[in-house]
């Protein structure tokens, strides 16, 4: 049987990187232990670059300030992130996406039904790494249990994602992305954080406060992103995938509520086949914006969100928790 790996406790107390290449190795440990032959090599393909591993920074430094056994926290921050990683397989699957972290996605590579496999198996082996830990018993069903409940939000965000690509009154537009974005992102931050003040006994936290901020962080995390796609470099094949994908992104999403009649033109341009939306059509969507001030809007939410979160009571009250935000607000909040 597959265990956590052997974890120095101190090592990792003042070590993140020591931390990130032990949930590095238990993934690939995980994937070892469940496949074989040409298919490991497809899984493991995935990971050749890591991503930004904002989700384990985020495991490690809130598990050491509610002092949680390295060993446990390991194993429930790999879980999230073999988690995390299946979803992405899947979404490259359903937009379309040719390019992740620089590279060609899975079903760019090996087809979409070994892609969808890959998405699958990693799904389905994502809780191994907490079921054989040392994480005591009926915490560890606690973790089950908020496992499955964050893999259907995610799944039911993505359902959601779906739906708000096709609605035409764009009125509703900006309610229901915001929903699907505390759906399908946010989960992975606040169920995150709420299973590692489950693991500590010692943890001062309330577990409704913890989700409530790291739900907003979650949300804060994909509207950044949103604008990233259009205006920075998210490491794909081009600038403005979101367009490409007809996606209804929170560019989109803001300038839909704030110029409802702008929204046929983009509509229009969203509706197109992948192959025959143009970087003329993307520069056409990026000027519209551009002419309505939308990025200046975006950026406004975003830091009304911010200074939000940082003035959540749980915040103000504990500087240590205060810190670590900032700190992750700085990870996810890059210059463009």
């Amino acid at each position: 049987m597959m265990t956590t790996p052997h974890v120095n406790s101190l090592t990792l107390q003042n070590s993140y990187e020591h931390f990130v290449s032990q949930t590095c190795h238990l993934i690939k440990d995980t994937i070892n232990s469940n496949s074989h032959g040409y298919f490991n090599h497809i899984v493991h393909n995935h990971f050749l670059t890591p991503g930004k591993m904002i989700r384990p920074f985020l495991a490690y430094k809130f598990g050491q300030l509610t002092q949680a056994k390295m060993p446990d926290l390991l194993a429930w921050a790999t879980t999230c992130e073999i988690l995390h990683n299946a979803t992405l397989i899947h979404d490259d699957i359903q937009d379309r996406d040719t390019h992740r972290r620089g590279q060609l996605t899975l079903w760019t590579k090996f087809g979409d039904v070994q892609a969808m496999n890959a998405g699958d198996f990693l799904m389905m082996s994502a809780t191994q790494p907490v079921l054989n830990s040392s994480i005591a018993s009926d915490t560890k069903n606690k973790l089950m249990l908020l496992f499955s409940k964050m893999a259907c939000r995610i799944v039911d965000g993505q359902s959601l994602e779906q739906e708000l690509n096709n609605l035409s009154i764009p009125e509703l537009i900006y309610n229901k992305y915001m929903d699907c974005v505390a759906l399908k992102t946010a989960a992975l931050f606040s169920d995150l954080a709420v299973g590692v003040n489950m693991i500590s006994s010692h943890s001062p936290f309330e577990s409704k406060d913890v989700q409530k901020l790291f739900n907003k962080i979650g949300i804060l995390f994909q509207l950044q992103d949103d604008i990233i796609d259009l205006y920075g470099n998210k490491q794909r094949d081009s600038r403005g995938c979101d367009i490409k994908e007809g996606k209804i992104s929170f560019l989109v999403a803001t300038h839909a509520k704030n110029y409802p009649e702008d929204f046929p033109t983009i509509s229009e341009i969203l509706n197109k086949p992948r192959n025959l939306t143009s970087t003329k059509d993307i520069q056409e969507v990026e000027d519209l914006f551009n002419s309505r001030q939308t990025l200046q809007a975006c950026l406004k939410q975003v830091k009304s969100l911010k200074d939000e979160i940082l003035k959540s009571e749980i915040i103000t009250s504990n500087p240590k928790l205060k810190k670590l935000t900032l700190e992750l607000l700085d990870k996810i909040l890059k210059p463009l």
